[in-house]
Order: structure tokens, then C-alpha cells, then sequence
């Protein structure tokens, strides 16, 4: 098919004019040739992969993990595509059937979260189609060095081994060349494979502000144009929640959007916004990927990004209609601090990731064939050891790419069921051996007046069952809807391939630790270096992306005329000055933790400074630097004989 017949089935099917960009990526997956696509947010990167449903015989996977995203674009497509969606959003009866279609070759498009590849059920379903592309949508998300890395991306190569190797479409709406350089190299993507069309956006007006009363500043940008639409992004939870309270107060028609809502407040929030009920969200970086909304007039940033590229993602957001539109940051010194604490505060050493790798390969079991299975929970190993759970669950992803274990689906340590049910009936439909293991479990496990509590880990040995027995026959009540389940305390599952050779593997997940913090330093040092640009702020922004269109855009404050900022007039928070060491004394009380005490007023939350939540002085120190307030607090219960 050449290149006019694509876009001939585009603009029929689709309603719309393919893009030059969008076709050279349709073209070369047609042709069975793998590419990256680095194309700005509101570009039409999804088109891309759809297209290739579209047009390739099979099935195209996609591995997003924008669930939001997912959801909208499968219900959009259904009178164009057969297609589905595979997330933890679905109930049962909603995932078995998407698994069916898909196994049974009936999909041409079907969109995956990537907590999904480690599924069996999913694997072995994928393993009956025919899978003809692989598109990878916030690709940036596999490498090291991203904005926004996530674990199961790493395990995207060992698929495209699993799938026999099609064309793959790696999509992401920026790229600098480090992250570029990780993409293509774990996707294997050629070099004459990038499409990058660049990020310049000639009618956004970026400008700093380096304020003393950010609330303030706020208050008066937003409230100029009341009703124009805008984003404001903010750091945490809390303060979206303070900040749209006082837009709203101020008589703006705002609401917070954050992970800590119900998915149906963060939708209605969404829909609010989308057609012009809501004039401004206030919002974590949890809200705009895939909000489809051209006419966003203002994207205001309440405290400093996290990195440069997702803040050109984030301000991206506005004026995608081609009208003008202005990014503003509201900036303040200190606030790198802030973001460099959920960094340094976690930090863990070699000794915590070898004991803690010690502690995992230690929850250990028989799979029936032979093979050694893991089963653990992450957070609680991480708790144990004073790390992240989703630190151990990547240092897990790491050894699977090298071949020392391979995931396997996770599975549920404790599962409730009422304590009315019929053991004897359901026992009967399930049959021989399942039956026998249903009544061993019941008669093990724990009865209150309403429940009745199976914690695998305890009843599976007392009841003479596997756990894998168990876990089978749990899931099969509750795929046939035989007893009603409540599952909690999620373990993660590998199967051991081969024995860890603690001169190789070990040396090379410490320096994979190492790293990942060195890339979070260097991100947050890029948005100080943008803050301080002299001549133009969106030249310096595409200049980090590797983009080699630099000209001046006009239109920033810097190209305006405003002088830029003298690198000696930011100046750190002198923390020290005003803080009463009294403090330390007091919340030594609830135990005297020096790391849990300094992360507590860092406002760092984990398993040592939650503790301390309840504390007045949670999060006094939030935006001094966590290593210089832990050794204020060391030195402290050190003088007090602590």
C-alpha cells in the first residue's frame, strides 16, 4: 500500500488528514520496520498505531499506561475498530472476555497496561494471536534516565522476544538524547527509525517568575481571566486541594485532580473541565495525559517541575488550537530542595539492596515443574529494609532482563469471604482436587462473626496445601463467581531461571541504583539551568531535547526584553536560622529515628517517618535539603545521649 492509499483510509476511516510525521510512521510499521515516534503532546501520536490496526492484518498491541487514556480512545474507536482494553480497571467478567476475544484472534487493536505482561492468563491468550505490531505509547517510560520510568516497561523487550519480534512503534512526546539513546537501544530501533518532529510551539509565551508570595501571584494570574481555561499544576496533593479552595474562594471555578480521588471525582473533574464547567483544574502530574482539550489558554506551574522534559510536556498542554497562549512558572530556589528530598531521603545502600534481595529470594516455593517460585510482597520487604517497594520490584525487573527470573502473575496473600457461605456447595461445583483443597483452606482459615480470612502464607501450610494450589483454586471461585472474595497484600511472583551470581548480577542492580539517582539530580539541575537561561526559554528547553531547531521564539519574556535572572540572585533558604532544635527533643518521643525523624520534617512519607505524621513539625523542614537536616538531627540526639 503506498503512502497516498494510507492516507486515503485514514481520512475515510478516521475523519482526519494524516500528518506527514504520522505517515512515515505508518509506513514504516507497514512495511514491517520499527520506529520512534518523539512528537509533541496534542500531535496525534495515538493515530499512529490505530492506523496500523487499521490497515495490518492481526492484532496491534499497545502498552500504555494511561488508563484514562485507554478507556476513552477504546469507546471512541468501536464503530472503526474491534477493540479492547486490558487494565485493573475492569471487573472479572470485563477482563475474561477481553481475554477470550484477544486469544481467539477477534481484536485488531487491544490496549495493555504494563501490569499486565507479567500475567499468565494475558501471555497465554497473546500466545494464540497473531500479533503484527507493537506499539509502545510513553516509551520514554523504559528508559533509566526518563522522566517517569516505570518498572514493567523494562520487561517490553522480553515480550517483543515472546511475540517473535514484529515491528515495533515506540511513541513519546519528548525525548532528550540520553533517553532517546535507552530507547532505541533496548527496542533494538534502527537509526534511520526517529521520527521527531520537534517540540516547537511558535504561539506559547513561556516566561519565570521568582516570587516571594506564590499564593498570592497565583491568585492574581489566574484571576485576570477568570474564565480562561487553564491548568495549575502543583506539587502535592495538599496543596492542589489549598490552591483550588482559594481560586475557587476567589471566584474562580476550580477543583483539584490528584491520585488520592476516587477514579469517578478524578473523571468527573475531568468532564467537568472538557466542556467548559470547570474554567481551572488544579492538579498534580498525575492529571493531562490524553485530556484531548486544544484551547487550554494557560498552564501555570505553582512550584518547579521535576524535570525539564515533563514540564514541556506539562505546558504543553496549552494552546494545542494554535492560538496564543502562555506557560508561566512561579519559582523559588528552595523548591529544588523539595523535589531533591524524595530523591536523597530514600536513597538505600548496598547493604539494604543485598539483604533485601536476600530477604526475596528467601520466599521461596515449588511450582510443581521442577522450578523455584518467589513470592513476596514488595512493600513489605521494602519496609523491612528501609527501601521503596517499587525499588525492589525494579531491581526484580533488572535480573529478569538478565535472566534469573522471569515474572509470573502476581497473586493475593489474604482473601476474605463471608462467613455465611455454602464451603460444601461450592466445593461440589469446583470437583476433585479443587474441591478437597477449597474445604482444607476453609477449615484453616481464620472465622470472625461476618468474614472468614484465608491468609495464604499461614492457612495454605496448616491446611497441607501449596501455595500455587491455593491460588489456583482461589482464582477459580472467583472467576466462576462461586463465593464472593475480598483479595488484599499483593505478592509479587517470580520463577527462578538460574542461580544469581553475586559477582555479576549484584555489582551491576548497585550501579543501576547509583545511576537512577545521578539521573534525578541531573533533571532537576536542567530545570535550574532553564530558570537561568539568558536569551530565549524555548530555544533552551529544545536545545535539552536534542532538537537542533534553536531559533529564538519572540514571544518568551527573554526575547521580550525582561533581563534574565543574575545566577547569584537565587538564593537557598537559610533553614537553619529560625528552626528550634527543640523540635528534634520532642519528636524523639515517638522514638528517636534520626532518618525517620529528618524525613518527617523533610515531609518525606515511609515506613520510618510515619510515625511522626501526626507531629506538628511534619513538614516544617520540607524544602531545606534532607542531608544537611539529617545531620542537624544526628547531631542533636547525639547531644541529648539518644
Amino acid at each position: 500500500m503506498d503512502r497516498e492509499q494510507i492516507a486515503r483510509e485514514i481520512e475515510e476511516r478516521f475523519g482526519v488528514a494524516a500528518r506527514p510525521a504520522q505517515l512515515d510512521l505508518v509506513e514504516r510499521t507497514l512495511a514491517g520496520a520499527s520506529s520512534l515516534g518523539i512528537m509533541p503532546t496534542g500531535s496525534g501520536k495515538s493515530l499512529t498505531f490505530q492506523a496500523a490496526a487499521l490497515l495490518l492484518p492481526g492484532t496491534v498491541l499497545v502498552v500504555s499506561p494511561l488508563v484514562s487514556l485507554m478507556r476513552d480512545q477504546v469507546e471512541k474507536l468501536r464503530t472503526v475498530l474491534r477493540v479492547a482494553r486490558l487494565d485493573s480497571t475492569l471487573d472479572a467478567g470485563e477482563a475474561r472476555e477481553g481475554l477470550r476475544a484477544l486469544g481467539r484472534g477477534e481484536l485488531d487493536l487491544v490496549y495493555v497496561a504494563p501490569e499486565r505482561l507479567a500475567n499468565e492468563r494475558f501471555r497465554s491468550a497473546l500466545g494464540r494471536t497473531r500479533v503484527t505490531a507493537l506499539a509502545i505509547d510513553e516509551a520514554h517510560c523504559i528508559s533509566a534516565w526518563g522522566h517517569d520510568f516505570r518498572p514493567d516497561y523494562l520487561r517490553l523487550p522480553l515480550l517483543w522476544d515472546d511475540l517473535g519480534r514484529p515491528p515495533i512503534l515506540a511513541l513519546t512526546a519528548t525525548a532528550p538524547p540520553t533517553v532517546e539513546a535507552d530507547i532505541r537501544a533496548s527496542l533494538e530501533i534502527p537509526d534511520d527509525g526517529v521520527v521527531n518532529t520537534g517540540a516547537r510551539r511558535p504561539n506559547l509565551a513561556l516566561r519565570v517568575e521568582v516570587v516571594e508570595d506564590r499564593e498570592r501571584r497565583l491568585r492574581e494570574l489566574v484571576c485576570a481571566d477568570g474564565r480562561a481555561p487553564t491548568i495549575v499544576y502543583a506539587l502535592r496533593q495538599a496543596d492542589t486541594e489549598r490552591l483550588a479552595q482559594m481560586l475557587d474562594e476567589a471566584g474562580v471555578a476550580a477543583a483539584a485532580y490528584h491520585a488520592g480521588l476516587t477514579p469517578e471525582e478524578r473523571a468527573s473533574v475531568q468532564d467537568r473541565f472538557l466542556v467548559d464547567d470547570l474554567s481551572c483544574v488544579v492538579a498534580t502530574i498525575a492529571f493531562g495525559m490524553g485530556v484531548d482539550k486544544p484551547n487550554v489558554r494557560r498552564v501555570f506551574h505553582a512550584h518547579a517541575p521535576r524535570s525539564l522534559e515533563g514540564y514541556v510536556q506539562e505546558f504543553g498542554r496549552a494552546g494545542r488550537d494554535g492560538a496564543s497562549a502562555e506557560g508561566v512558572l512561579l519559582y523559588q530556589e528552595a523548591d529544588l530542595a523539595a523535589l531533591a528530598n524524595f530523591v536523597d531521603a530514600k536513597i538505600p545502600t548496598d547493604e539494604q539492596v543485598r539483604a533485601a534481595l536476600n530477604a526475596a529470594f528467601g520466599c521461596r516455593e515449588s511450582d510443581g515443574d521442577g522450578y523455584t517460585v518467589l513470592a513476596f510482597s514488595s512493600q513489605a520487604i521494602g519496609n523491612e529494609h528501609d527501601m521503596e517497594g517499587t525499588a525492589i520490584r525494579t531491581l526484580f525487573a533488572r535480573l529478569e532482563l538478565r535472566g534469573v527470573v522471569r515474572a509470573m502473575t502476581p497473586a493475593y496473600d489474604t482473601y476474605q469471604l463471608p462467613a455465611s457461605h455454602d464451603p460444601v456447595g461450592v466445593a461440589r461445583t469446583l470437583g476433585e482436587p479443587e474441591g478437597a483443597v477449597w474445604r482444607a483452606l476453609v477449615a484453616a482459615g481464620k472465622r470472625g462473626p461476618t468474614w472468614l480470612t484465608l491468609s495464604l502464607s499461614e492457612t495454605a501450610p496448616k491446611a497441607g496445601v501449596s501455595h500455587a494450589e491455593a491460588v489456583q483454586t482461589l482464582r477459580r471461585v472467583e472467576e466462576e463467581g462461586l463465593a464472593e472474595l475480598r483479595a488484599a497484600g499483593v505478592l509479587h511472583r517470580y520463577r527462578v531461571l538460574r542461580r544469581p551470581d553475586r559477582a555479576t548480577d549484584t555489582p551491576a542492580l548497585l550501579e543501576s541504583v547509583r545511576e537512577a539517582v545521578v539521573a534525578e539530580h541531573r533533571r532537576l539541575d536542567a530545570v535550574r539551568e532553564y530558570v537561568l537561561e539568558t536569551t530565549c526559554r524555548q530555544s533552551h528547553a529544545l536545545a535539552y531535547l536534542g532538537d537542533p531547531d534553536t531559533r529564538a521564539c519572540g514571544v518568551c519574556d527573554l526575547c521580550r526584553g525582561v533581563p534574565p535572572l543574575a545566577r547569584g540572585s537565587l538564593r537557598r533558604w537559610d533553614w537553619e536560622g529560625g528552626f528550634d532544635q527543640a523540635v528534634i527533643r520532642s519528636m524523639a518521643a515517638a522514638g528517636a529515628d534520626a532518618v525517620g525523624i529528618a524525613r518527617a520534617l523533610c515531609q518525606v512519607s515511609t515506613h520510618r517517618s510515619r510515625r511522626y505524621r501526626r507531629h506538628p513539625a511534619w513538614g516544617l523542614l520540607e524544602r531545606a535539603p534532607f542531608i544537611e537536616v539529617l545531620r542537624l538531627v544526628e547531631r542533636e540526639l547525639g547531644s541529648t545521649g539518644r
